[in-house]
């Protein structure tokens, strides 16, 4: 700082700030002036409009491309660009688009085990104890070293990003052509959030950067925009033929994008939040979501769940204090639901030791009702004052009948309400717009995952059970059984945006992709409940785990009858694949999963595929002993499961 002062005094004219001023302007006025680069005073300049009315011929770019040759506009520097020639009266003075966007080579190529040189010796801790009902603070997780953007007064180095390459556009092309429909958990064609709002908001912030100089542009904008470049990279870099680059080379772009995203959201999360400087709480939380999103892509759980966190606190700092929440708002609020919720359904980390005095919290004993314990729903849910969610806590004795269920929220609880604590469905639920499933499968998801949270509490910490604690949590277990099983049975319910009558729209959607994708899902939702809450015999599970397997191979032939890609979400495939117990239920488990990451190239689907594996082969070393009435020989009454595994590997199975 001090250097920087010295050095913009010395640049100063003796006399006083208006003469400069008046010398600065009458240099301007001056048409025929020799120096057209020559107009700034000391520390002031001014753009110069003139020379940047024509631009110097380009060289043409070949037809013909060498697939091994790397392409130029990732090995020059920004300042040869035609859009930059010009714009700057005096570069020396200013900041300059190849010293923002320069990235650092030396970082590793791909799946990085350390990104956040701050954050390694935080890894263990973040992925135990983030969130745990601590107060919203400020963003904690998320810091990165301050050599994440290279130094403004330095040359720009060989090699960076340049946004005015033909290559980036087409990076946006395919995100938005090949990438935003794997995301989807269910590819209908029907528009995203991604495509909507993130696709939408890189673009035009490519264009602000390019052609209109990036004045103004906000950190915000450029995290969301170096988002999308890295999830578009990384995917393409895991199907190469659809290229003429290799693997590698965009892989390395993939992982020079994400850390440039990185570093503006350290500064949008600083400087961005509140004061003169705050940017839209929209932006903000796309970036996010796109960071998060990143991180699930290529298996970084220790980021993923960093950005959740601070997902949360940003909605519970800027979004849910809002008086009025706008559509858009709206849509990236229902995408971090989803993003979360499904997230925390394999989430098993808890330090449950340290989480004894919880059990009672979580298990209210007061004689409230349920409307009176609802009333009260949006107390400490937003501001400052906020706590985060662990999704570890119970907050309100729900009523023991299925009376309410029938209800919807009112708007103020369905706004508050983003982890779906409160049964009831929202009536502007935009969920089925959005994914194809209702917000009552995704309720019940996190209804079961909350319900066997507290009940790992109880079994890990060795919590004493009073006959109250025991008598709650099993009224709680019949009746999210009820509610799990009777929704299960249900058809699909038509779309909205489906046509013709209720009947014929009842038959297509069970024959569409999205039909066949609700009946796994449904299944699986059977399977996850009888597992992580009731702990039932495996066997009992069969044939809910046949119902999965039939509605993945019918969801493949609906997508392949209507030319889409898929793959769909994992996530059934894995709930049910861990239950199966014969080589044939296997086989085809292990197949579908195989082929959704051939499709994609989403390390979930790897993970995943994994993961099962080893509960296959555990449950039946653990099962090779002679067990009496088995005419199998195995005996799977003691089974390990796939939270055993994922405990044993301290590993976050991240399948959003």
């Amino acid at each position: 700082m001090a250097s920087m002062s010295t050095s913009m005094t010395a640049r100063i004219p003796s006399d006083d700030l208006d003469a400069s001023l008046a010398r600065l302007d009458a240099r301007v006025k001056d048409v025929n002036g020799a120096d057209n680069h020559g107009n700034a005073e000391g520390p002031f300049g001014v753009i110069d409009f003139r020379a940047s009315e024509t631009f110097p011929p380009r060289e043409t770019i070949s037809e013909q491309v060498d697939p091994e040759r790397p392409d130029p506009s990732f090995g020059e520097v920004l300042d040869d660009s035609p859009v930059t020639e010009g714009l700057l009266s005096n570069p020396n003075d200013f900041l300059g688009w190849a010293d923002l966007l320069a990235l650092d080579f030396d970082n590793d190529v791909f799946f990085s085990e350390a990104p956040f040189p701050s954050e390694s010796q935080k890894l263990n801790s973040v992925i135990a104890n983030a969130g745990s009902s601590r107060p919203i603070g400020d963003f904690e997780y998320l810091q990165v070293p301050n050599d994440g953007l290279v130094d403004p007064t330095t040359p720009s180095p060989p090699g960076s990003i340049d946004l005015t390459s033909p290559t980036i556009q087409n990076l946006l092309k395919y995100f938005r052509d090949q990438v935003i429909p794997k995301f989807s958990a269910i590819p209908e064609g029907h528009k995203s959030p991604w495509k909507i709002l993130n696709t939408t908001a890189a673009v035009q912030t490519l264009a602000e950067m390019t052609y209109l100089g990036g004045v103004g542009v906000k950190h915000a904008s450029l995290a969301n925009l170096y988002a999308v470049l890295a999830i578009s990279a990384h995917v393409l870099g895991r199907a190469p033929e659809d290229s003429f680059h290799t693997a590698d080379y965009w892989q390395q772009l993939s992982t020079q994008a994400s850390n440039q995203a990185k570093a503006h959201l350290q500064i949008s999360l600083q400087q961005e939040t509140q004061g003169i400087g705050k940017c839209k709480y929209k932006d903000q939380l796309m970036m996010i979501i796109a960071m998060a999103a990143y991180a699930i892509l290529t298996a970084r759980q220790a980021e993923a769940r960093c950005y959740m966190i601070d997902a949360e606190r940003l909605l519970r700092i800027r979004g849910l204090a809002k008086r009025n929440i706008s559509r858009k708002a709206r849509m990236l609020h229902h995408v971090y639901t989803w993003l979360r919720i499904v997230g925390e359904s394999t989430y098993v980390l808890h330090d449950y030791q340290t989480l004894e005095t919880l059990v009672e919290k979580a298990l209210p004993q007061d004689s409230r009702s349920s409307k009176e314990s609802r009333s009260s729903f949006g107390v400490s849910r937003s501001g400052h004052n906020a706590r985060l969610d662990d999704f570890l806590r119970l907050d309100a004795d729900q009523a023991e009948d299925d009376t309410d269920l029938e209800e919807h929220k009112d708007r103020e609880t369905g706004l508050l309400d983003i982890h779906l604590e409160d049964t009831r469905e929202d009536s502007e639920s935009l969920y089925l717009q959005i994914y194809g499933v209702s917000e009552t499968w995704l309720t019940l998801v996190s209804q079961t995952t909350r319900l066997a949270n507290i009940i790992d509490t109880i079994r890990f910490s060795g919590v004493t059970k009073s006959v109250n604690i025991m008598q709650s949590l099993e009224r709680r277990k019949e009746r999210l059984e009820n509610m799990v099983c009777s929704f299960a049975a249900k058809s699909p319910r038509p779309l909205k945006f489906l046509e013709s009558d209720e009947q014929s729209q009842r038959n297509q959607i069970e024959q569409s992709p999205i039909g066949c994708m609700i009946r796994a899902l449904n299944a699986s939702l059977v399977i996850f409940f009888y597992r992580r809450v009731r702990n039932v015999n495996p066997w009992i599970l069969q044939v809910h785990v046949d119902a999965v397997i039939e509605s993945l191979q019918d969801f493949d032939a609906a997508l392949a009858a209507r030319n889409l890609t898929g793959p769909g979400t994992v996530w059934p495939a894995f709930i049910a694949g861990c239950e199966a117990l014969t080589e044939a239920r296997r086989e085809r488990l292990k197949h579908w999963m195989e082929k959704g990451f051939a499709i994609s190239g989403f390390a979930a689907f790897k993970v995943a595929q994994e993961t099962m594996m080893d509960v296959w082969s555990k449950r039946d070393m653990a099962g090779n002993k002679t067990s009496p009435g088995t005419s199998s020989g195995k005996d799977y009454r003691t089974s390990v499961t796939w939270m055993d595994v994922l405990r044993e590997r301290s590993l976050w199975l991240m399948l959003g």
